[in-house]
């Protein structure tokens, strides 16, 4: 049916060799992508966890603030007030303009806020 040379033959072998060597190559290459974006989507979820377990102190009623360390009543009482006075806090060092907070507080807090 093919009367082929031997010389066609090893050509034929060799081209066929480098496609099969080819799709080889890709499948891992794709293999490889799938566990990237598994991964960096692991990632992505674990830090947006992290972030949505702090208070938004723009958004924080008197109550949630006092559950941080450091804050009774009256503090966030002027967290709040401070907050209808000035307008939204556009970072979390800002917080430190409000009376009784310094930096020692802040450094209490800051892990457990956001201005989001």
């Amino acid at each position: 049916m093919f009367d082929l040379e031997k010389r066609e033959k090893l050509i034929i072998l060799v081209i066929t060799t480098i496609l099969i060597a080819g799709l080889i190559v890709r499948y891992y290459q794709k293999q490889s992508v799938s566990v990237d974006l598994i991964e960096s989507s692991y990632m992505a979820d674990s830090d947006y966890s992290e972030i949505s377990k702090r208070i938004n102190i723009n958004e924080a009623d008197e109550a949630t603030l006092t559950g941080l360390k450091g804050i009774g009543p009256s503090l966030a009482k002027r967290i709040a007030e401070h907050r209808i006075k000035n307008g939204r806090f556009r970072s979390v060092e800002e917080l430190k303009e409000v009376r009784g907070i310094g930096e020692k507080l802040l450094n209490r807090v800051r892990d457990e806020v956001s201005v989001e």
